[in-house]
């Protein structure tokens, strides 16, 4: 099967709920089959065609990127519409956010880089064309990870340089429990675009909340534990989840609960032992993700 034996289920089916068109998607459920095990002559049979069509669509997964494959060639001979010169400031321009050409839009798609073709050039492709010209330039197809709109990147990085990454003396007998409060994602935001491979793709987000509705809590490990609700939480919440932590780990525990003014109130009901300062908190987080290679 070449390179389809590289390809996994899990990338095959992203790819069939990306893919526009039905004779396109036919073609990735195709790949999902032989994937599967099915025979060249049940797939014929299954998607009314016969199997030497099968096996084109199964040399277009060998031969393209994925992303690609289930789309047909350009047909040979076709010049292309836009100028070299032009080709390549597109491809230049594609490196960087929309916003930066003045869209809304943080993340590239092809309905935007269809209508950004037309309006600055004058050229109308199809679908399918743009995503090859996407992946020409160099994108791929993935959701990018939230960033809050005030957080300050230098500082970040500061942060990362410094963080301390070896566990204190006193803590090394001891199960070390990172917990902090946050709230569960109303707003609806576009994340899921094309960007350039090999980079970091973030997006700004600027949802605001009104209530609390989850506690989050990590250890050591990396091994992660939550606690919701769809009201506020309250302060037997946090008790709740710090009685479960003990029941899972034993009563050797450290918190470390950084701002977290739900928990701060359990401290007073002895619990387990308690870190509560905003710099340990961001140290102990800093050395489980830093681990974790997050």
């Amino acid at each position: 099967m070449g390179r389809l034996g590289d390809i996994t289920l899990e990338e095959l089916h992203e790819v069939r709920e990306q893919t526009d068109g039905e004779k396109p998607r036919e073609r990735v459920l195709a790949e999902i089959g032989r994937k599967q095990g099915d025979t060249l002559p049940r797939l014929a049979e299954r998607h009314g065609v016969v199997e030497k069509t099968i096996r084109n669509w199964l040399d277009w997964f060998t031969e393209e990127p994925i992303e690609q494959a289930p789309y047909d060639e350009q047909r040979p001979g076709r010049p292309s519409k836009l100028e070299d010169e032009q080709r390549d400031q597109l491809f230049e321009h594609l490196q960087d956010s929309p916003t930066e050409l003045g869209y809304e839009q943080q993340a590239w798609s092809t309905k935007l880089l269809l209508h950004h073709v037309k309006k600055a050039y004058g050229v109308e492709y199809s679908g399918g064309h743009a995503r090859k010209l996407l992946c020409k330039a160099g994108l791929s197809y993935r959701t990018a990870r939230p960033r809050h709109h005030e957080a300050d990147l230098e500082q970040k990085q500061e942060f990362q340089r410094t963080v301390q990454k070896k566990k204190r003396p006193e803590l090394s007998e001891k199960i070390v429990v990172v917990v902090d409060q946050f709230t569960k994602r109303v707003g609806t935001v576009q994340r899921l675009g094309w960007y350039p491979i090999g980079s970091d793709p973030t997006i700004e987000m600027t949802n605001s909340w009104d209530k609390v509705t989850a506690l989050g809590a990590v250890t050591d490990d990396g091994d992660s534990f939550y606690c919701w609700t769809e009201d506020s939480l309250k302060t037997q919440h946090g008790l709740w989840l710090l009685k479960a932590l003990q029941k899972e780990f034993g009563e050797e525990l450290v918190v470390f609960s950084g701002s977290c003014q739900l928990l701060l109130h359990t401290r007073s009901l002895g619990v387990c032992e308690w870190r509560a300062s905003d710099r340990d908190c961001r140290r102990q987080f800093g050395r489980v993700r830093a681990r974790r290679g997050s």
